[in-house]
């Protein structure tokens, strides 16, 4: 029996009150992939993000991450999230946050998590574990939220306009590491509104705009890329555990 796809999403419609964001969405990413939700602001695209991490009850449909409930996907582990609009404890250091984050997942030695060199430096958050939340730039909390996500070595990732308030060095470097981690089976998904970044990082496309959400035949495989100079692939962990969109409508 072939294993369960990283995400399978079937008529999954989400209103808030009278107004529908997402309507009758199918979805089938295979493990392994990286995929690209784009669409333009107000699309739909965090909303699928949230029901994916169980933050919300769909109206109709279902979801199943890794064959399981994203609840159930949450509570083991087997979800990584940035969000678009993620937070951090204030009054403390980035260091005492990754320290947290890490005891979370109750294992002696930080067992089953990212070695913590190895995940800092990936991170690209060296020089940072000091320094007071509230001191960060926006780039800065950017990397220490992939940090956060990274802890657990989840199978699969889910980026919500993970870029934003990077500079452009820090953009290629971040889908240096994003290409790592699918190059050792992690499944990424992230939504952006970004062509240009979509088509140059994504297997896949996934456009997600009212009427319709479709990922062929207008998504494509991008040519091979070189990784930018001085850029290195990340070393993480293998993910612990571990197709086709028919239309839908986001709005």
């Amino acid at each position: 029996m072939p294993p369960a796809p990283a995400l399978d999403i079937r008529g999954l419609t989400v209103r808030y009150g009278d107004a529908v964001a997402v309507d009758s969405l199918d979805l089938t990413i295979p493990r392994g992939q990286t995929v690209a939700l784009l669409g333009p602001n107000g699309a739909g695209k965090s909303t699928t993000v949230n029901a994916v991490l169980g933050l919300l009850d769909p109206a109709a449909g279902e979801v199943r991450v890794l064959g399981r409930t994203p609840r159930d996907a949450v509570r083991a582990g087997s979800i990584g999230a940035m969000l678009q609009h993620g937070g951090l404890p204030t009054e403390t250091r980035v260091g005492e946050v990754l320290h947290l984050v890490r005891r979370s997942f109750g294992r002696a030695a930080g067992e089953g998590t990212w070695p913590l060199g190895d995940l800092v430096a990936t991170a690209g958050i060296d020089g940072l574990l000091d320094r007071p939340v509230e001191a960060l730039s926006g780039g800065q909390r950017q990397r220490v939220l992939l940090a956060l996500a990274l802890v657990g070595a989840p199978p699969l990732l889910l980026l919500d306009e993970p870029t934003s308030a990077m500079d452009v060095e820090a953009r290629r470097a971040f889908w240096t590491t994003m290409r790592g981690l699918a190059g050792r089976g992690h499944t990424v998904v992230f939504a952006t509104h970004h062509l240009d970044e979509a088509d140059a990082v994504a297997d896949r496309v996934v456009v997600v705009s009212w009427p319709v959400a479709a990922s062929s035949p207008t998504a494509r495989r991008p040519r091979s890329r070189p990784a930018p100079a001085g850029a290195r692939s990340p070393s993480p962990p293998p993910p612990r555990g571990g197709s086709t969109t028919s239309p839908g409508s986001a709005r």
